[in-house]
């Protein structure tokens, strides 16, 4: 179509359905400069209707919102993701991974990931209960030492123990990922005061 406004009402997000011309003009046809302004992710028009058309803009609506909405979540969007999650199951393995470790390293994904997981979205996702707090914590922990997010490493901290085989096959994880996530899945998490020494220093050393 040459009609801007017709082709910003069938896009996902306000944010995204800003126009230039070559003159410099701004064409603004869903108010997604005021969302802009207010660091808020809405869906244009009805989110049913918008999710219908791509169910992967149920994953890239959180993502948005952990990169520039600082993790403040529109409910009428976080509403029709959590009703019409089940359309996930019909986007390959593929698409969801790369979406999803984007996700989960954006700047706010530790409170954009606690509203998944009470919406359900991602026991749907990962198969099985997510651990948000271990997640929550390594992201802290992330920020304290000044670490870069690492979005493996952060998958591996929301997932189930011993859950790497189960990710590989779910998520279609390359090699290199999947021996990361074996690697740092340590069935011992916990360690023993009453160990020996030799115990003691083979825990430090893995």
């Amino acid at each position: 179509t040459e009609d801007w406004s017709s082709d910003a009402h069938r896009r996902d997000f306000t944010i995204n359905a800003l126009y230039c011309d070559a003159a410099g003009r701004l064409y603004d046809h869903t108010s997604g400069l005021d969302d802009l302004a207010a660091h808020r992710v809405r869906f244009i028009g009805r989110a049913e209707d918008r999710i219908a058309e791509d169910y992967l803009r149920i994953l890239r609506f959180y993502r948005f919102t952990a990169e520039y909405a600082e993790g403040s979540i529109d409910r009428e969007g976080h509403e029709a993701c959590a009703t019409t999650q089940e359309g996930l199951d019909l986007i390959s393995a593929e698409r969801i991974r790369a979406e999803l470790l984007k996700l989960l390293a954006a700047p706010h994904a530790p409170i954009v990931v606690s509203e998944m997981d009470e919406a359900g979205l991602l026991t749907r996702i990962l198969g099985a209960p997510a651990d948000v707090v271990t997640f929550a914590r390594l992201a802290a922990l992330e920020r304290a030492l000044g670490l870069p997010p690492d979005p493996i490493r952060r998958l591996i901290a929301l997932a189930a123990p011993d859950a790497g085989a189960q990710l590989r096959d779910r998520l279609r994880l390359s090699n290199t990922e999947a021996t990361r996530i074996s690697n740092l899945d340590l069935p011992d998490a916990r360690f023993d005061p009453a160990a020996s020494d030799y115990g003691a220093t083979s825990f430090i050393y893995r």
